[in-house]
């Protein structure tokens, strides 16, 4: 009985809390299939914004000296802004994953892919939270979790 109450009480924390704190909780993440061919190690995630709206989340890393990225997400939100925990489709929102990297070549061209704002993602500063998940045209995946203050850029 004991155990019940203990677990009902971790549930309804859960709940009071929301889900969109999840990806803060998980942290920054990088994985999928993609991985058994690509090195996904990063030292740290951005969130940009630039005056068309287009938004960048950026896993970046120093490797030898030199600064790479390691996977990008951009995406340029729907005329009617972004409504968070929606999903945003990468393809028809002028969307695309790419990665700037001195070892390796560019990700195959984007199939289908995701991404949701839980926070954030409008004023300089907002702590931007979500996810996204992306399909090659390989049928190779990646996913990932990001929790970044925003800077917006070009202004």
């Amino acid at each position: 009985m004991r155990n019940r109450m203990r677990m009902g009480g971790v549930v309804l924390c859960l709940g009071l809390l929301g889900c969109d704190l999840l990806p803060g909780f998980f942290g920054n993440q990088l994985s999928g299939s993609i991985a058994s061919a690509e090195d996904l190690q990063f030292d740290e995630v951005d969130a940009r914004k630039f005056p068309s709206g287009e938004i960048q989340i950026r896993y970046k890393r120093n490797r030898n000296g030199n600064n790479e990225i390691v996977a990008q997400v951009s995406v340029l939100p729907p005329a009617e802004g972004i409504r968070y925990g929606q999903d945003i489709d990468l393809p028809s929102n002028r969307g695309a994953v790419n990665r700037v990297v001195q070892s390796a070549a560019d990700f195959p061209p984007l199939k289908s892919g995701s991404i949701r704002f839980d926070s954030g993602a409008v004023n300089s500063g907002d702590a931007t939270r979500g996810r996204f998940n992306a399909t090659f045209e390989n049928d190779k995946t990646l996913n990932g979790t990001f929790d970044a203050q925003l800077e917006v850029v070009g202004f």
